[in-house]
């Protein structure tokens, strides 16, 4: 009786010790499973940044566009008011013009 419950007693231990063993297995597996996830979600994380970097570059072109079309908006106003002035002149030509036509006459 004692051998035989001594026997039991050891398979016991040896069984206890067993899923001890996978428990720390299964835990060590957990904890990887966790690192995993953690470095997808830094892997996401630094995806969106280079997203975020990307539309940063888009907007900077955009506006750098944006800006040169302002200059020659601007260029454009010149233009006009030259053109403007240039007209006033022809007109102010075209009434001298009438004028000594005008005296001519008289």
């Amino acid at each position: 009786y004692t051998v035989r419950h001594t026997l039991y007693g050891v398979y016991t231990d040896v069984i206890h010790c067993m899923v001890c063993i996978l428990y720390v297995i299964h835990c060590m597996a957990c904890i990887q499973y966790v690192i995993h996830c953690m470095a997808s979600v830094l892997y996401v994380i630094h995806c969106m940044t280079s997203i975020m970097y990307v539309v940063h570059c888009v907007a900077c072109i955009m506006y750098a566009i944006h800006s040169i079309a302002c200059i020659l908006y601007l260029i454009h106003c010149i233009a006009c008011i030259l053109y403007a002035i240039h007209s006033m002149a022809c007109i102010l030509y075209f009434i001298q013009c009438m004028a000594c036509i005008l005296y001519v006459i008289h």
